[in-house]
């Protein structure tokens, strides 16, 4: 599981970057992303942020290639 979530945080800390997502330093806003995962879990997020980013061709899905 170690693995699933670092490659979450790394997926994450890129969509910050490049302003897909809000900063997770904002943690007064309400953040449908963070929810989901939360809701989810770690396993099933994973599973679905791999899904997203290959359907919509984002160049983070090469970090889920990495098993």
């Amino acid at each position: 599981m170690m693995r699933e979530t670092e490659v979450i945080e790394q997926v994450m800390d890129e969509f910050e970057d490049i302003g897909m997502i809000a900063e997770s330093a904002h943690g007064d806003k309400y953040d449908m992303l963070r929810e989901v995962r939360s809701y989810m879990g770690e396993l099933d997020f994973y599973k679905f942020l791999e899904y997203s980013c290959r359907c919509w061709g984002f160049t983070q899905a090469e970090y889920f290639d990495k098993d």
